[in-house]
C-alpha cells in the first residue's frame, strides 16, 4: 500500500473516530460532569493538536484519540446500563421478568423497593454523576398487560430527575432529566420520603386497600368491584386542607372505569374520596 493511500484510510479512520466521540461526549451522555470533562478533554487538546507541531502534536494527537475512545466507551456503558438497569421486584429481592399484577402488587414494600434500585449499578452510577438524590415518587399499575411501575428520584442539588420505568415484567429503563421551571416549596425540601414510604410499609398497601373499600362500603352500601389498581405514592402540596407532604392515592377501575379513589396520608388517615359510582 503506497504512503499517500495510507494516509487517506488514516485521515478516514480519524474523522469517523472524531464524529463518533464528539457525537457520544455531546449528545448521547447525559448531561453531567462526566459529560462536560469529555467534551473539553477532546476539544482542548484537538485544539492543541491542530496549531501544534513536531513532538507536540504527535502527543496530543494520541491524547485527543484517548479521549474520543473514552467518550465512546463510557456513552456506550452509559447507554447500556440505562437500558438495563435490573428487574423490578414487589419482595425486594432479585428477580427475573416479574410482573406487576393485581392482587399480589398489594405485598409490596416501598422501602424494599427503593433499595433495590440504589444497590443498582446503574443507580451507582448515577449517583456518581450527578450525587445524592431522595426517592420522589413511586407510581404502581395493574391496568395494563404484565403491569407497570415507575420510580422516580430527585436531586435538590443537582437538580435533576431519574425516572426507573419497567413494564410487562422488562427491566428498568432511566431516563434522566433536568427541572426546570420553579423552585420546589421549602415543605417539599424538608419532607422525608424514606420515612413516609416506611411508615406506609407499617401497615402495608394491603391495609390501605382494605380501608379504601371500607370506607367506600360505608358510604354506598355495597363494596366496589375491582379488577385492576393504580397507585401512586408521591408529595402533594395540598390547598384545601392541612396535610402537607407524600400521600397514597389509589385508584380501582372494573373493567376500565374508575370504581374506588382514595387519597390516604402515611398515618392511614383520610384526605379524600371521590363518591364511588
Amino acid at each position: 500500500m503506497s504512503t499517500l493511500a495510507r494516509a487517506i484510510i488514516q485521515s478516514i479512520i480519524f474523522a469517523a473516530l472524531t464524529a463518533t466521540g464528539l457525537f457520544c461526549a455531546a449528545i448521547l451522555m447525559s448531561y453531567s460532569w462526566v459529560k462536560i470533562l469529555a467534551v473539553i478533554a477532546i476539544l482542548a487538546p484537538g485544539t492543541v493538536w491542530l496549531v501544534a507541531h513536531g513532538v507536540i502534536r504527535k502527543i496530543f494527537k494520541y491524547i485527543v484519540i484517548a479521549m474520543l475512545i473514552f467518550a465512546i466507551t463510557f456513552a456506550s456503558f452509559e447507554s447500556y446500563v440505562f437500558w438495563n438497569a435490573g428487574n423490578p421486584s414487589t419482595n425486594g429481592a432479585p428477580s427475573s421478568g416479574i410482573t406487576i399484577g393485581y392482587p399480589n402488587v398489594l405485598n409490596t414494600s416501598l422501602t424494599k423497593l427503593v433499595q433495590g434500585i440504589e444497590s443498582s449499578t446503574t443507580f451507582a452510577l448515577l449517583t456518581a454523576e450527578h450525587g445524592k438524590t431522595e426517592p420522589e415518587t413511586i407510581w404502581v399499575n395493574t391496568g395494563t398487560p404484565g403491569g407497570s411501575i415507575t420510580v422516580d428520584f430527585y436531586g435538590q442539588g443537582s437538580n435533576v430527575y431519574y425516572d426507573f420505568s419497567a413494564s410487562a415484567g422488562d427491566q428498568y429503563h432511566v431516563s434522566v432529566s433536568s427541572y426546570s421551571g420553579q423552585p420546589f416549596p421549602q415543605s417539599y425540601i424538608l419532607s422525608s420520603s424514606s420515612q413516609a414510604f416506611k411508615q406506609i410499609d407499617t401497615r402495608g398497601l394491603q391495609w390501605f386497600y382494605n380501608q379504601a373499600l371500607e370506607l367506600a362500603q360505608n358510604k354506598t352500601g355495597t363494596t366496589p368491584q375491582v379488577d385492576a389498581l393504580s397507585m401512586t405514592i408521591t408529595f402533594e402540596d395540598q390547598i384545601y386542607v392541612s396535610y402537607i407532604g407524600i400521600t397514597i392515592t389509589i385508584v380501582g377501575t372494573f373493567n376500565g372505569q374508575s370504581t374506588l379513589i382514595a387519597d390516604f396520608e402515611p398515618s392511614g388517615t383520610l384526605i379524600y374520596m371521590s363518591q364511588p359510582q
